[in-house]
């Protein structure tokens, strides 16, 4: 179980958190959800350690935690296989979930040769390699038509086995994933 305690955090601008509290159990779902820089990304990104709340504290993260970022994040001179294995030990689960993801056919192509939805599926495929407990999507659907939508929001059911914490500004993306709507 994951807990956040009281977290506040402020930019030299703006208070985006005050004392914000939740709870994410060991196979929950969440869809964090709220206007635009009301710091659903800035939330994420303490959860993961790359921001330091000014107060408060969180408890119970796994390491690593698997994530997907708003930028896909790949490695321009490794394959799409080679960027989705490189979170695992497992080339055959990462081609496995590459072919779901219907990219069976690109598993060699490097990124400039996939178009933007393609990029973000190997993106996701590395993300549900990775050995943790705890899965992050920051706005993981953009890029994706409606039907790719649907389809990868299956495989991401069908492979990821622990808690989900999604950002998203659309509550049926939020459904795909059968997440629970919190507002922030």
């Amino acid at each position: 179980m994951i807990q956040l305690k009281n977290i506040s955090f402020s930019y030299p601008e703006k208070e985006v958190l005050k004392d914000f509290s939740f709870t994410l159990g060991k196979t929950e779902r969440i869809a964090l959800m709220g206007p635009s820089g009301c710091g659903k990304t800035t939330l994420l990104r303490l959860i993961m350690g790359l921001e330091t709340a000014q107060s408060g504290e969180v408890q119970g993260l796994p390491h690593p935690v698997a994530a997907v970022f708003q930028e896909d994040r790949l490695l321009a001179h490794l394959s799409a296989l080679e960027n989705a294995a490189l979170a695992g030990e497992d080339p055959q689960r990462a081609e496995k979930i590459l072919t779901a993801l219907g990219l069976g056919e690109e598993l060699h192509s490097k990124p400039d040769a996939l178009s933007g939805g393609m990029r973000r599926r190997v993106a996701i495929a590395r993300a549900l390699c990775t050995d943790s407990s705890l899965l992050i999507l920051d706005e993981a659907f953009n890029g994706l038509d409606e039907e790719t939508k649907k389809q990868t929001a299956k495989v991401i059911l069908s492979e990821w086995n622990g808690a989900i914490l999604a950002v998203t500004h659309l509550p049926e993306e939020a459904a795909l994933l059968e997440a629970e709507i919190l507002q922030i």
